[in-house]
């Protein structure tokens, strides 16, 4: 029993960091997608407002 509850909070710890960087890793991802995505439109509104 004891052998498995550490297993157990050992796969914890690991699926909880794991967890916490994927999260920060998806927010990031998010922003940078938004922010590549906006700054497309802004390009493509300036060369079709120039045409």
């Amino acid at each position: 029993m004891n052998i498995f509850t550490e297993i157990a909070q050992f796969m914890y710890q690991i699926t909880g960091v794991n967890v916490a960087l994927y999260l920060s890793t998806g927010f990031f991802l998010g922003v940078l997608v938004i922010f590549t995505a906006t700054m497309l439109m802004v390009i493509f509104n300036l060369l079709a407002t120039k045409v």
